[in-house]
């Protein structure tokens, strides 16, 4: 009996991980700008609904979300695979968005920050899309798609 031990061929990924980068060159820069912004603002809503006190609690709120969530977000990726996983995490800080907007039309402090704590899912999906690009990538352009999307 023989047994076969060629490698068998990798299929040619090169377009899947073309069309992968740009989307995440994207995504990483209309989320980078969203999550910044969003932040910041947070902060000053904070300021105007709250006061200065508990300005710095609202930022305090969107980055403990996003280490909150990357557990479970990872979990998810390990098993179903990333794009569940990112989908999660863009969609809670969506719903942080919202309840941010929700916040300030109706003045409640303790929205705000639940609001604040769950839009740092968005951080959380940003700083996990980063990875994506290495997936696909042979592993001696692995660096460079990652900071390309960097």
């Amino acid at each position: 009996m023989t047994v076969d031990l060629r490698v068998p061929a990798r299929p040619d990924v090169a377009p899947i991980q073309r069309r992968t980068l740009r989307l995440l060159v994207a995504t990483q820069t209309i989320g980078g700008v969203g999550v910044a912004i969003g932040i910041s603002v947070g902060a000053l809503l904070a300021a105007r609904i709250a006061g200065t006190a508990v300005a710095g609690l609202a930022q305090s709120c969107g980055v403990v979300g996003a280490a909150l969530l990357a557990v479970p977000v990872t979990r998810i990726m390990n098993g179903h695979g990333r794009r569940p996983g990112l989908v999660v995490a863009y969609l809670t800080g969506s719903v942080g968005a919202l309840l941010v907007v929700l916040a300030t039309v109706t003045g409640g402090v303790p929205l705000l920050f639940l609001g604040m704590l769950l839009f740092g899912g968005g951080t959380a999906a940003n700083l996990q899309a980063r990875y994506t690009a290495v997936d696909l990538a042979e592993p001696a352009r692995r660096g460079r798609q990652l900071s390309l999307v960097v």
